[in-house]
């Protein structure tokens, strides 16, 4: 599944024809980091940093899942957004 992962989140940094919704986007980063990091180890941003809110609070929302539960979140989620991708890369 690792190696899954990481054609996955390469295809979605590199496949300019496809369009990611806000939402999917903060998921993507959510279940990266928690793969990546795990749970969300970094203090909240301030009110005004609206970015970097909307992101800690996605990846504050993973907390809890293992390393492999958020890769196998990761995948599905591009399956999602882009149904056989796997054929593309």
């Amino acid at each position: 599944m690792e190696e899954t992962f990481k054609t996955a989140v390469e295809h979605i940094r590199h496949a300019t024809y496809i369009s990611v919704s806000n939402q999917d986007k903060l998921l993507l980063y959510a279940y990266y980091k928690q793969a990546m990091v795990g749970n969300c180890n970094v203090d909240k941003p301030g009110l005004l940093d609206f970015t970097g809110r909307a992101k800690w609070d996605a990846w504050n929302s993973v907390s809890g899942k293992s390393k492999q539960e958020a890769m196998d979140a990761y995948v599905q989620l591009v399956n999602t957004i882009d149904p056989g991708w796997q054929t593309k890369c």
